[in-house]
């Protein structure tokens, strides 16, 4: 579908058609000069590069679309302050670049300020500090869900009549009350495991966002100061080293926060296309 090609073919296809005589053995001329074509270009490495190149580029447009609506999907889904919280982060890295959040003119080749291995370690450190902002209102919500006091008076309720049934009980009823207790027991016991777990895991995620972002801020500060650009490189691809086992932590929180293996898998491309936000003032 080149549009030479098809100027070829139509040209070709006209002016056999305008010569009733040899119309046929033009056509079949036009056949064959169709297949040279495509067959030159089928073994041209330089066409098959662009073809390939064309079909990649297409491919990471829907990946990062794809990536996109998932992070408008977690960054809608904030509290008001943790959209804050989000969009402050996001402003100092915005500075790592040497662009800020109103009003910077993107022609003024300030966004290439940040070479390609900083915009993607801090694509990566703004992405995990969504992901730990969104596990972070799910663990308060799911805590603000669950009444301790209310697993006490069941669990003692439970163990009071467990006591009232013998031990040797011999009436199969009496059998099939033990067990119906027991099992709330253990169904009890477990959601008391998880409302210890979400409160260790809350305690760990208020101290990631914290570490992450005092992490951003002393970036931010070493590229207002004008530090070396490669140590400022080193730092950014450490920073978003150190953040892998607070993924796998955000990812064994899947009961929690609901966030799925793909999540994990690569960044959006945060800093470099338009997201929602809310204005810092």
């Amino acid at each position: 579908m080149q549009h030479w090609n098809v100027l070829y073919m139509i040209g070709a296809v006209a002016f056999a058609v305008l010569t009733p005589g040899y119309r046929e053995t033009l056509l079949a001329l036009a056949a064959a000069g169709e297949l040279s074509i495509l067959a030159a270009l089928v073994g041209s490495d330089r066409f098959r590069r662009t073809v390939n190149a064309r079909a990649g580029a297409q491919e990471s447009k829907l990946s990062a679309e794809e990536l996109n609506r998932r992070f408008n999907t977690l960054y809608m889904g904030l509290s008001k302050d943790s959209k804050g919280l989000f969009d402050q982060l996001k402003k100092r890295c915005e500075a790592l670049r040497g662009t800020g959040l109103d009003g910077a003119d993107e022609n003024d080749g300030g966004l290439d300020k940040m070479n390609q291995n900083q915009l993607q370690g801090a694509n990566r450190l703004l992405w995990v500090y969504l992901k730990l902002l969104h596990t972070h209102g799910a663990l308060q919500r799911f805590l603000a869900t669950t009444d301790e006091r209310e697993i006490d008076q069941l669990e003692n309720a439970a163990k009071a009549k467990l006591k009232e049934i013998p031990d040797a009980a011999a009436g199969e009823i009496e059998a099939k009350k033990r067990r119906s207790l027991e099992d709330t027991l253990s169904t009890l016991a477990a959601r008391r495991d998880n409302l210890k777990r979400a409160r260790e895991n809350l305690e760990y995620v208020q101290l990631e966002l914290a570490r992450i972002a005092s992490k951003v801020t002393a970036l931010s500060e070493m590229t207002v100061m004008r530090q070396d650009p490669a140590r400022i490189t080193s730092e950014v691809d450490d920073a978003a080293r150190s953040v892998e086992t607070t993924e796998q932590a955000i990812g064994e929180l899947q009961m929690f926060n609901g966030l799925t293996a793909e999540d994990n898998t690569q960044a959006p491309p945060i800093l470099s296309a338009p997201m929602p936000r809310v204005q810092v003032r």
